[in-house]
């Protein structure tokens, strides 16, 4: 499922105690370590950690209609 509205991406993302994600393959656990597999206490932590590098600012990029 694809969650387009960022308000229902804002929900998601601050209530992940009941948005659970789905158990992923363990091959993919394997091939895919870090944030996008974490969950409760270590992902809030290292969401914590990368949160400044994705403020509005920083992710401001000229748009170029062609």
């Amino acid at each position: 499922m694809t969650i387009m509205d960022p308000e229902l991406i804002k929900e998601v993302l601050v209530n992940n105690k009941i948005y659970k994600k789905p158990n992923p393959n363990p091959m993919v656990k394997l091939m895919v370590p870090g944030i996008p597999t974490y969950e409760d206490q270590k992902w809030a932590k290292h969401r914590k950690i990368v949160a400044p590098a994705f403020t509005q600012d920083r992710l401001k990029v000229p748009v170029v209609f062609i």
